[in-house]
């Protein structure tokens, strides 16, 4: 039996990253039932539109695929001066193109951000997820998903905190069944991205 694969994008390089703590307690806890693969931007070059052609930088192409595979995509990103990092806009921006044939393009997408602040990332939540309906991603409804005071929720690189995972993994499952895993999405859902 097929179960959904996830790749999960942190959206801080950091070693021992709030973002990185998330998906990885994320995927412990999803885990066997949903297959969740965490990948880096770390090797995505600065977009250069002169660069991006069939061939490509080898760390976007190798991006790029991995996602056309998935059922779904879950990004966990820290807030940087009100906004999301750079690092995690110039990856999004290499996956948008080609236009109108992005491996974004109708795929579900999950957003969270954390914080030390009580605001838990919420100004990085809403350019993240202004950023994915632009390159026509689908953004399953449902509440904000934003951790406050992450560092007070993780002890020795290990995020603990049950009632945030609870949440999460609840906007997950809420995620995966609303879509079939290797088939294409629902119409219903692909109508409401098919002028991207």
């Amino acid at each position: 039996m097929d179960i959904p694969h996830v790749i999960a994008l942190p959206g801080s390089i950091r070693q021992n990253s709030y973002s990185l703590a998330i998906l990885s307690a994320l995927k412990a806890h999803m885990e066997p039932a949903v297959s969740i693969e965490i990948s880096s931007v770390a090797n995505i070059p600065l977009y250069n539109a002169d660069m991006d052609d069939a061939w490509g930088p080898p760390g976007v192409l190798e991006l790029r695929e991995n996602i056309s595979q998935c059922d779904a995509v879950v990004i966990a990103s820290p807030e940087f001066n009100h906004g999301m990092p750079g690092l995690l806009k110039n990856a999004l921006d290499w996956l948008s193109s080609p236009y109108g044939s992005s491996v974004l393009r109708a795929k579900p997408v999950l957003v969270m951000t954390c914080s030390p602040a009580f605001t838990g990332g919420v100004r990085a939540f809403q350019q993240l997820n202004e950023t994915l309906l632009s390159i026509g991603a689908f953004i399953p409804p449902g509440p904000q998903i934003v951790v406050p005071l992450v560092d007070r929720k993780i002890t020795d690189n290990v995020f603990s905190d049950k009632k945030t995972m609870d949440f999460m993994t609840g906007a997950m499952n809420r995620m995966l069944a609303a879509v079939s895993v290797g088939k294409p999405l629902p119409a219903d859902i692909r109508e409401r991205v098919a002028d991207y």
